[in-house]
């Protein structure tokens, strides 16, 4: 009659969400995401959660649920899926996010498509996938029931009362499923900072349009790629100004593409148009919506930006329209696009200047509400950083909202008592995994702080062939004066004599210690720690 939670993302950190519930006889996954690397993780393009856990779960491991297809929901399932063959479930635009995402991977997977508010049984669980409002379609809550035990699991959500696409908030269908009895729901921090409600997708269409109107030559629009509703409200005011569109970036193409097969994105007559058919287009007559609204290095606008498009180049009188908040981490990129964009002669509209950007997330009305419709016995922030799921803490229990609000980060288990009374808290051992995707390479923390110790300080390669030899020095990222360079060459010389006649027949060995004696030389004569590695080659060795 066991019950628990493991955090295997999502928990701490905004982004790489990753949840496992397990009874006595079945475990299911909720999400499995990616979080995008900044700065610090060099060679690094996005971070998945550690799989290493479900190894011990894999006889009991049933099924993947998605709750909507957001890359940091959906972006670490082809990795997931190369060592689990597991069904996944979700709703039908997240599996044709889904589905080809896995095609790049080479995977077919087992998809399922299910249906909003009806039950269905994986193992002794009883699931059902419930609409919520957010900023893509066919988002949904997960309702999980077993035993005596039921869990709502709801990591991204809003209470939009006039969607761009989809159903109004559904406040009676909530209201019913928290009748029931809910022992814990997990619910969205991200906004709980955000006084009030957050504002309605659909609010954004006239502000949009009194910019675009207003602007006399080209606009470049970027958004994230998977926001359909945004991208289809730029649509329609471009066609209303007659502008026409064009989509230029990997993700964007693929994904209005998806939302256009899916019916969530109809393209207006004879308003899309591809890069090679506007060229001759006056400059008031164009919109490009492009992928890179975080500045991320070989995006699209990225490259426009940068000039490194033969084709298509920034230039003077080009206004850029950034529709999206600047995830944490991302200040530094986005500041120096807005710098180029600005020395070529062109404009920046970002955010700050108010009405071209409503997030997905509840704000902390938003939240109360949600919270006050179902009703539950404990609540448990997720999807924030440990200040988001603190507030949202401290504001359910100032609220009387719900009996305990638990605060649980990444690489915790929640075990519930039989009698859901007490509920444990365990750590689990897990690390995160870093994905450099120009050749799908994997590492661990030990090999990313390998890299970053080579950005700091450098590489030195010695090779060593003999001991009447003298040794050869080469050095990456910094040059050796010559007199350092003739010490460190001496010191290494004299040392691997005496290291010689102490370690007989073994390479290996002599190579390690020589490795160490040269760490000693440089953090003691240089202060400097680069990543040394030592070849003894040859045979004229003892």
């Amino acid at each position: 009659m066991s019950f628990d939670v493991t955090f295997l993302g999502g928990a701490g950190v905004i982004g790489m969400n990753m949840y496992l519930y397990e009874s006595s006889d079945t475990a299911l996954i909720v999400d499995c995401g990616v979080m995008f690397a900044d700065y610090s993780c060099p060679g690094v393009d996005y971070i998945i959660p550690d799989f290493r856990y479900l190894y011990k779960k894999r006889e009991k491991l049933k099924a993947l649920l998605l709750s909507h297809g957001h890359e940091d929901h959906i972006g670490g399932v082809p990795y997931l899926l190369k060592d689990f063959n597991i069904p996944v479930y979700s709703g039908e635009l997240t599996l044709k996010f889904l589905k080809a995402k896995l095609g790049e991977h080479k995977i077919k997977g087992d998809l399922n498509a299910i249906m909003p508010g009806k039950s269905f049984k994986v193992g002794d669980f009883t699931v059902s996938f419930n609409p919520v409002n957010h900023s893509i379609p066919e988002t949904y809550s997960v309702l999980l029931c077993s035993n005596d035990f039921s869990f709502l699991h709801c990591s991204d959500f809003k209470i939009d009362d006039t969607p761009v696409s989809g159903e109004p908030f559904n406040r009676k269908l909530y209201k019913k499923i928290g009748s029931k009895g809910i022992d814990a729901v997990l619910i969205d921090s991200t906004n709980v900072f955000e006084k009030g409600k957050t504002v309605s997708e659909n609010s954004l269409k006239n502000n949009l349009l009194e910019i675009f109107r207003g602007i006399k030559a080209r606009i470049f629009f970027t958004t994230f790629s998977s926001n359909i509703d945004r991208i289809k409200q730029v649509l329609e005011v471009c066609s209303q100004l007659d502008r026409k569109v064009v989509f230029e970036g990997r993700s964007i193409l693929k994904n209005t593409l998806l939302g256009n097969e899916a019916g969530y994105l109809p393209f207006p007559e004879d308003t899309v148009l591809k890069l090679s058919e506007a060229k001759d287009l006056p400059d008031n007559r164009i919109c490009y919506i492009v992928s890179g609204c975080q500045g991320e290095a070989g995006s699209s606008l990225f490259k426009i930006v940068s000039r490194e498009r033969k084709k298509l180049q920034i230039q003077e009188g080009d206004t850029v329209v950034i529709s999206s908040r600047v995830i944490p981490g991302n200040e530094k990129n986005l500041n120096a696009l807005m710098n180029q964009v600005a020395f070529y002669g062109g404009y920046v509209v970002d955010m700050d200047e108010g009405g071209i950007h409503a997030s997905g997330h509840a704000g902390r009305e938003d939240i109360k509400e949600f919270i006050s419709l179902v009703r539950p016995k404990k609540v448990i922030p997720v999807h924030g950083e440990f200040r988001h799921q603190k507030a949202v803490c401290k504001m359910v229990m100032e609220d009387n909202l719900a009996e305990e609000c638990i605060f649980a980060i990444t690489g915790e288990k929640l075990v519930f008592s039989d009698d859901k009374k007490n509920v444990f808290t365990e750590e689990v051992e897990i690390e995160k995994r870093y994905v450099d995707t120009r050749g799908d390479f994997l590492f661990s923390e030990e090999q990313l702080k390998e890299r970053r110790q080579m950005a700091r300080d450098g590489v030195v390669i010695i090779n060593a062939y003999s001991v009447d030899e003298k040794v050869d020095i080469d050095t990456t990222g910094f040059v050796l004066s010559n007199n350092s360079f003739f010490r460190l060459r001496k010191f290494l010389s004299e040392n691997l004599i005496l290291l010689n006649d102490v370690i007989k027949d073994d390479k290996n060995k002599l190579a390690e210690m020589a490795m160490k004696l040269t760490k000693t030389f440089f953090k003691k004569n240089m202060d400097r720690r680069p990543v040394i590695k030592v070849f003894i080659r040859g045979e004229k060795w003892n």
